[in-house]
Parts: C-alpha cells; structure tokens; sequence
C-alpha cells in the first residue's frame, strides 16, 4: 500500500502458489488487486521423519503430498558411505513408515536420501548425529521436584546428580548447577538455573508475591521459547522484580515477568516463580522449555540437537574454549570467536549435518548437530486459490502498463473486415 499511495491508477500483481499463511486480520489492499497463480504440478515427496528408535534401529516417514501413487527408493548413508537402499511404495495423499535395523555401533551420522529427486528437493534428504558426546554432569539442588527431575532426565547424555540443600557444599564441579526454590550466597557458581530463590541469594533480588496476571504470547525469535505453547499455563503467584541491566525478560506476564535471562557470560537464567504455583508442570511446554534452557545454558547444549532451517544456533562453547568454527555441509567453514561470547550461527538455510570444532586450553572438541528441513505445508506445492484480500478505497483504475487488454481491439478489427465484406458483396463483380 505504501508503494501505491497516491497513484490513482495503480495496481498490484501478485506471484506466487497460494500457500502463504493468512495473517490474523485480512489485509487490506487500497488498489486492483490481480492474483498469478505459479506452478504447474503438485507432486512432492518428502521425508517427515527421522529418528533413532533403538541402538542400531532408524525410524523413517516417508510423505506423499501428490496424487498418484509413486515407487522410489530410500538411500541409507553412514558418515556419508552408502549403506542400504530401501524401496518403498507410497499411495497418493499418504505416508509409510519405515524401519532401518543397518545402524552399526561408532557410525556418527546417518543421511536418508529419496531417489529419483522431485521439484522440491529441499524434503528429498533428512539427517540424523548418532554418536554419542560426553555426558555432562548436572547438579539439582531441590528438597523434592518430581517434575523437574524427570524433565533434565529428558535429555540424552544428562548424568543427573540431586542433592537437598543441607548437603549443598561449594566448590564441586559440575557442568550445569539448578537450585530449586534456593540459591547459595556468595558467588553463584555457573551456568546456572535459578527457580524461585525466595531466601534472596538469587542473583536478581525478588520481592513479594504478586498474582502476574495473564501469561503473555512469547517472542517466536526466542530460542529460549522455540516450540513452547504457553496460552494454556496458568501462574498462581510470582515474586514481583524489576529488570536489571544486563537481564532480558525471555517468558512475562501481564504484570510481572517470569523467565529472566542473563545476556552474555556467565550463562545464568531465573523463575520468578515455584513451578508448583502454576499448572506449567503439567503441560507439554515444561519438558519443551526445560530441553531449549539447557540448550543454553550447557557447554555444547547444541551437540547431537535439531534445529529447523532459518533458526539461528546459539553455540555455548567450553569454559576454555580458545577458537570456535562451524563446518557447513557445503564443505565451507565460518569462525564464530574469538571474540567470547560467540554470536549466534545463523547460516542454517541448508539442511545437514554441522560439524563444530572448539579449540581448547588442552586438545580440541569436535561435535555435531543437524539442521532439517521439516514444514509438511511448504512441502505440499500443489498450487492453490489467490489468497483473500479486501479492496478497499481508491482499488479501481487502469490495469498496469503489459496489462492492457486487447479483446476490444480485435472485436474492431472482426467489426471492420466483416462490414468490408459486405460491401464487397452488394456491390457484386
């Protein structure tokens, strides 16, 4: 609309295949609105799924977003050596499971590829890190949270130590600290996730309860938040707190925040609240939001993750990382620090698997993680209707310049020649 302000003739011509997401509200068009539809075929196939289901088992989802049926293959690689090939028969508007029992113990990365490639080649191909890295200790501090212990318990590679506040000695190593409803004083070892720390050791001061009101609509851009659904979580009570510098508010309610995160080193994030005054525990967003927070907070939280295609990585390095570079599947290599803290890895358009090397004190650490291509909408490219719009205000006026429409001209020129026949004729030899 900004583009035609004031031109009294003009017009928008809209490209593309009709699956863009409608927005909340129907836009509002203030000129002639024509719609051009792209694309020609629908026929897509894609794989939805890959994981591993057992220690030498892959489990694959194979979709068929066309309408006829189709037979292909499926080519297993293993570190990037063919391994098996799978044939499947896939119905139209359909998918298959399949199961690969050919994983060998030590192989670091799996690749699933479609043959023959279709018109969208980005869903041909999925990709899965299988070796193992380095368990990571973490320490929770809790004199009883069941919720809270299975759901660190979530993630692969966790060696889970619990311990009640009593027995709580400084000084222990550990790659990630969780006090519950607690925080020791003095210097807050790191990286830590601090839950309520009502004795006001926490290292943002809380004051007294308040109810927050109404949890808020997150920030979709927030990796803290990625895939976390919070209109259905309710919070009883909170400690109202004020923001320091420093400190972004990641998840907030109406009138208080809830999730403080810290920017920068050390990393270090703070619930204002006691899970159990909420009903979070309970919903599919606790396990969610406690998977991306220890993704932030852990040395090599991204190690063995999934991410989708466009999400920026954020790369939590070593305590004595040196150097830190990302291998591309392209074979390129982007270096990322110093300086410390690393800016986030944003060059994640192409699905693969990342290779991470981290230059230590002592040696190096080499670690993966897989960038997917996963949206079944963007993979069914069957085009569809123009999209709806409302036109409004001045939308009338000439079509475009290459628009013109020229049946009137040709019914003229039919006009003219038929009315020189007929002369032709009555005037005879």
């Amino acid at each position: 609309n900004a583009v035609v302000a004031g031109r009294t003739a003009a017009s928008i011509v809209l490209l593309g295949d009709g699956h863009a997401k409608p927005p909340p509200t129907l836009p509002q068009v203030k000129a002639r609105f024509t719609f051009e539809s792209v694309g020609v075929s629908g026929d897509n196939v894609g794989i939805e799924t890959i994981t591993r289901s057992q220690p030498t088992t892959v489990f694959l989802r194979v979709a068929n977003y066309g309408r006829n049926d189709r037979d292909l293959k499926v080519e297993m690689l293993a570190d990037g050596r063919l391994a098996d090939v799978l044939p499947v028969h896939l119905a139209g508007n359909s998918t298959t499971d399949l199961t690969w029992t050919g994983l060998v113990a030590g192989t670091q990365s799996v690749t699933a590829k479609l043959t023959p490639g279709d018109a969208l080649a980005i869903d041909d191909a999925a990709y899965l890190v299988t070796g193992s890295p380095p368990a990571r200790k973490v320490l929770l501090v809790t004199d009883e949270n069941g919720f809270l212990q299975r759901a660190l318990k979530l993630r692969p590679g966790i060696d889970l130590s619990v311990i009640k506040k009593a027995d709580y000695r400084p000084g222990s190593s550990f790659d990630l600290y969780v006090f519950d409803g607690w925080a020791p004083p003095g210097k807050l070892p790191d990286p830590a996730l601090v839950i309520a720390p009502v004795d006001g050791n926490g290292p943002v001061p809380l004051g007294a309860q308040l109810s927050p009101g109404l949890v808020l609509p997150i920030d979709p851009t927030d990796p803290i938040t990625r895939d976390v659904v919070l209109k259905d979580v309710h919070v009883q009570t909170a400690a109202r707190v004020t923001v320091p510098p420093g400190w972004r508010t990641s998840i907030a309610a109406v009138d208080d925040p809830l999730l403080l995160i810290h920017q920068g080193e050390p990393r270090i994030a703070e619930l204002t609240f006691d899970i159990h005054h909420s009903d979070l525990p309970l919903r599919a967003a606790f396990p969610i939001l406690v998977q991306n927070l220890l993704g932030y907070l852990l040395p090599g939280g991204f190690e063995n993750q999934v991410y989708p295609t466009g999400r920026p990585v954020i790369l939590a390095t070593e305590p004595d990382a040196k150097a830190l570079e990302v291998l591309e599947p392209s074979g390129r290599i982007v270096k990322l620090a110093p300086p410390f803290p690393a800016a986030p890895f944003t060059d994640t358009g192409r699905p693969g698997v990342y290779t991470v090397r981290q230059q230590l004190g002592a040696g190096s650490r080499v670690s993966q993680f897989v960038v997917q291509f996963e949206d079944p909408d963007l993979s069914r490219i069957a085009p569809v209707g123009a999209p709806i719009v409302a036109v409004v205000n001045n939308a009338s006026g000439a079509p475009p310049r290459g628009t013109l429409e020229l049946w009137p001209w040709f019914a003229v020129l039919a006009l003219t020649l038929l009315a020189a026949e007929w002369v032709v004729f009555h005037r005879g030899p």
